[in-house]
């Protein structure tokens, strides 16, 4: 009996190191304006320990791992953001992208493209080396430093028929995608971006929790129709996605675009009150941040 409560012990002991042992206390996110030659100065110089930039800025210039080591050297979390759930036309895949891909294009991006995510033929564009295109998505990102991955469009579910079997599928790309990562990097980290609500469509979202580490909430709670600074709305709906995943150990971002004093500082407080690890930015994600 002993020696099998040691072994429980030891197996706990093991869990609990190996999981949940990075939670940003701080973030920044930054997706456009790097301006050649590619200053990184405000990465760099940023008092965060987790940042979101883009792994390239067009479909040729891509950050190099000098660059991402540089920007870790004071213990900062580099992260990467990667849209699963949409062809970006300005991607080095997209020239190989094949028709039946392609769904309805993105009537805020025109540059987007609503993916048919569950194709094969898509999912190898991120976990694939091809003679075509050479390295997968997700080697290019794990071999240039980034410390994980921000998925975005994981809300691409929505956009199709049976909602249900769909999310279902994209749970299981999500997965995929992590398995890939964690076998190469154990401390990957997968983060989702929006469309935390999937979890509501799977018929069991144990191995989704598995697969991640945290998740991010943009303009959940500042709605309408303004670019910045809408009026706040508790959104009690998202309010209890976000409590499903913090139950699950798995640590919260939030993103709002506000500059009024008053707004920040109700946002700052609604965040403090419910766990969120807050930021503030321009919409384009390329301007100034403000932090708590």
């Amino acid at each position: 009996m002993l020696l099998s409560a040691m072994r429980f012990l030891i197996l706990v002991f093991v869990f609990i190191s190996c999981s949940g042992n990075f939670r940003p206390q701080s973030w920044g996110i930054q997706l456009q304006g790097y301006n050649a030659p590619y200053d990184l100065k405000r990465i760099r110089e940023a008092k965060t320990d987790l940042w979101v930039m883009d792994f390239s800025d067009g479909p040729d210039h891509f950050f190099s791992k000098a660059e991402i080591d540089a920007l870790k050297a004071n213990n900062k979390k580099i992260i990467s953001y990667m849209s699963i759930g949409e062809i970006e036309t300005y991607r080095f895949y997209y020239s190989h992208v094949k028709k039946e891909l392609k769904g309805p294009i993105n009537p805020n991006w025109k540059d987007n493209i609503t993916a048919k995510f569950w194709e094969k033929d898509w999912q190898k564009f991120f976990l694939e080396k091809s003679p075509t295109y050479g390295a997968s998505y997700l080697d290019r990102i794990i071999s240039s430093g980034y410390d994980g991955v921000f998925l975005d469009i994981i809300d691409a579910f929505e956009r199709f028929p049976d909602k249900q079997n769909k999310a279902n599928l994209m749970a299981e790309f999500v997965i995929r995608i992590s398995k890939e990562a964690k076998a190469k990097n154990k401390n990957f980290l997968i983060i989702l971006q929006n469309g935390l609500h999937m979890r509501r469509f799977l018929k069991d979202p144990k191995d989704l929790l598995a697969a991640i580490d945290g998740v991010n909430v943009e303009s959940a709670f500042f709605i309408g129709p303004k670019v910045e600074d809408n009026n706040f709305s508790e959104n009690l709906f998202t309010l209890d996605d976000v409590k499903f995943y913090q139950k699950a150990d798995k640590f919260v971002l939030s993103l709002e675009y506000l500059k009024d004093p008053k707004l920040l500082s109700q946002y700052f407080e609604f965040a403090k009150k419910n766990g969120l690890i807050p930021v503030s930015g321009q919409k384009k994600l390329s301007g100034p941040l403000i932090f708590p």
